[in-house]
């Protein structure tokens, strides 16, 4: 299978999958060698003042699906363990694999087999919310907050994606 790691906010690749010692993924390479190991890092920052290059969830899901797609995702089955805005990342790459019309996207889709979601602010967060009324918060606490209700649609459709496949463990 294909494990591939997804951090959240103000994480990284790196310290968001370790204890202080121990990389989860170096861990878990020992014990599973069968297994392809992946963590997708990306710039995920409170304030605007550093979040200015950064990518909204929307761009950064398809890049990540045409990265994941360039990887040869979907050939094998798919594991995603995500933490807080890395698991609304990941149910936004489902959602536009699942509704793409390119056969390697649709792999993607067909082929993640399980999810593990960490913290994942599903509906929204209330300490987002309070964080939104600062100045200069970034689009990520904006989409956190869940003021438009973007949240709640993706989770319905993540909702209805599992019960349409039986398959898809959460």
């Amino acid at each position: 299978a294909d494990l591939s790691f997804l951090h959240g906010l103000t994480g990284d690749p790196r310290g968001t999958w370790e204890d202080g010692k121990t990389f989860w993924p170096d861990w878990l390479a020992e014990d599973f060698p069968h297994l392809s190991i992946y963590t997708a890092g990306y710039p995920a920052s409170i304030f605007a003042q550093w979040a200015k290059k950064e990518m909204d969830l929307f761009e950064r899901a398809n890049n990540l699906l045409e990265h994941m797609a360039g990887l040869g995702f979907g050939k094998r089955p798919i594991i995603l363990v995500v933490h807080s805005l890395g698991g609304l990342l990941a149910k936004q790459i489902l959602r536009r694999a699942n509704d793409s019309i390119d056969d390697d996207y649709k792999k993607i889709a067909d082929s993640t087999q399980l999810l593990i979601f960490l913290s994942t602010p599903h509906t929204g967060s209330s300490l987002a919310s309070a964080l939104a009324l600062l100045p200069g918060t970034s689009s990520h606490i904006e989409l956190l907050a869940n003021g438009s209700g973007f949240l709640d649609d993706l989770n319905q459709f993540y909702r209805n994606l599992c019960v349409q496949r039986s398959d898809l463990k959460t």
